[in-house]
Formats: C-alpha cells, structure tokens, sequence
C-alpha cells in the first residue's frame, strides 16, 4: 500500500556502519578488548527535501579551542579534587525531535529484527546520513538541558548556562540569593553525542546521574578515555592531551593494515 502511494524517491536505501571503539586504544596495546558498535546509516544523499534544507541542516560542536580551554580550567583545579568525565549518548539522533515529514527506509540487507524482508519502516526521529538530523538532535539537547536543575555545593539550585563564547559548552552554576550567577562549579562540553563533563569529583557524579537520567548514557570514563579523537588523561598534577593513538590509526589504515 505505501509503495503504491508514496512517491518512490522517499523510500530510502539504508545499511549498517560497523566499528570497533577501541581500534586506537588496541592499537597501542592489543590485549584491550574490541568493544564493538553498530550503527543504522540511512541513503540521506538521495533525500528528495534535501534540496530545499537551505538553514536547516548546521549544528554547533564543542570546537578544539573550547575544549582546550575545558582542559585548562581543569588542570587550575586538580588541587581542588577536580576531573573530567566522559559519554557517549546511545541512538543520539533518534532521540531528537520529531521528523516532521514523509520518509520511509529500506531494511539494509540482514534485516532488521524479525521484520519481513519486503517490510518498510516509518522514519519518525532523525537517522544517521540525514542532513537535518544533526540540527534536531541539538535542539532537542539545547532544550532539555535548559530545563535541568539540581543542588549546587553551597545547597542552592543550580543550573546549566550556554557559554557566549563556545555555544556547545555550558557553565553549571548557582542563583545567588541577589539574583546573580555564582562561579562555575562544572562545565558541560558536547560534540554530537559525545559529553565532556569537568568537575570536583562528589558534583561530576551528581551530574552524571541526572545527565544519564535525562539521556541515554552508554556509559562514563573518568579521567583517562579518548575524546573526539583525543586520549585525555588526568593525573594528580597535570591533564595530558595527546593524538597519537589517532594518527598511529591513520598511519595504519594508509598503509592497508
């Protein structure tokens, strides 16, 4: 019924990507076990509205110097029992807002589930190789996070703040009781899906459960886990940064290994 009443252009092909998350870590040291993903990939480059997205497909992500400058804060706060946390949000995009228009997908070629071969499926959130998806995810974090409130150290209600700076990092701060904004206790960075959190240690873990409580967080790494491509590593007197794991992966993907 939906082949024959819908125009064909909006059933799209789709296929799984697969990956290995710890390719880079194995790389330096091979007993790491793999820690396999994934991930549903919809044909978005034959998407019929794509050429009328014109503003709607960008999205904001933790830019380098921002997260640099997260880094730093940190290290000016290791003696004050400060660290940094990491997390992936699992299915980011299908928990973004609704679609907002008519498309179907093609089961890719395993199938999906126990699904008849010849079964469409109705696309109602944003898929991975969408060109929107990424722009209705953000919204969708933008505002649950705005609405998040938790105790701050000194028992006050705290909240998230959009730094003016970097517009995917957000300052955890408290209300005074004049009104103002007292001194950023954590700091939220976001990268897509991917969380940096940074903090003393008894707060990050507040945030951790209400972030995990409010979206789907696969799991946390504290202090020293691989970032947007970065090995990040906390120690009691320094917060090393290093790319190396990613360029030997690079290096090792060139030559054909």
């Amino acid at each position: 019924e939906i082949r024959g009443r819908v125009d064909p252009r909006r059933i799209l092909g789709s296929r799984f990507a697969y990956r290995d998350k710890h390719y880079s870590k194995r790389r330096a040291d091979p007993s790491i076990s793999w820690k396999p993903k994934a991930r549903l990939v919809i044909a978005g480059h034959q998407d019929p509205d794509l050429p009328h997205m014109h503003g709607l497909t960008d999205a904001p992500t933790l830019s380098r110097s921002g997260m640099l400058l997260m880094l730093q804060i940190l290290a000016n706060n290791l003696d004050c029992n400060w660290g940094a946390s990491a997390g992936d949000i699992s299915a980011a995009f299908l928990n973004g807002e609704e679609l907002g228009r008519e498309l179907f997908l093609k089961q890719p070629k395993s199938g999906l589930g126990d699904l008849h071969p010849s079964q469409l499926v109705r696309v109602c959130k944003g898929v991975f190789g969408l060109a929107d998806s990424p722009r209705s995810w953000w919204r969708k974090f933008r505002k649950e996070v705005d609405q998040l409130r938790l105790q701050g150290p000194s028992g006050r209600e705290a909240a998230f703040h959009q730094c003016a700076l970097d517009s995917c990092i957000f300052l955890v701060q408290e209300k005074m009781d004049d009104g103002s904004l007292g001194p950023p206790f954590a700091y939220l960075g976001v990268h897509v899906d991917d969380i940096l959190l940074i903090g003393e240690e008894k707060m990050r873990k507040q945030l951790q459960e209400l972030l995990s409580a409010t979206f789907p967080v696969e799991d946390w790494e504290t202090n020293n886990f691989e970032y947007i491509g970065s090995l990040i590593s906390v120690e009691k007197d320094r917060v090393t940064i290093t790319q190396s794991m990613y360029a030997e992966a690079r290096w090792w993907v060139r030559l054909g290994g």
